[in-house]
């Protein structure tokens, strides 16, 4: 069995107790209600948000109210966003 390289950061003053700090939290995570939909799901959601929070910084309007309808988006920078965001995700087809 190979010797882990990062053992040795364990014993250093508080990385143990912020290593479990930090297990704990994804663990929460993992079983937040959000999450129990199924990742795929969770996914597509935090790409929505990102595009949203992305044309926001880009001048885009903070409320896109065309959002909850249709999906149909008629706003040009957030329209720009999602398919910025789909073509990170592979192109694979709508967000």
């Amino acid at each position: 069995m190979t010797a882990d390289p990062l053992a040795p950061l364990m014993e250093l003053p508080g990385v143990a107790e912020a290593s479990d700090r930090a297990r704990e939290a994804l663990g929460r995570a993992h079983r937040h209600k959000a999450n129990l939909r199924g990742w795929p799901l969770t996914a597509a959601e935090a790409a929505l948000r990102a595009a949203r929070a992305s044309s926001v910084l880009d001048g885009g309007p903070v409320r896109l109210d065309d959002l909850a309808d249709a999906g149909v988006v008629s706003e040009p920078v957030f329209g720009g966003a999602l398919r910025v965001a789909q073509a990170l995700e592979g192109g694979g087809g709508p967000l």
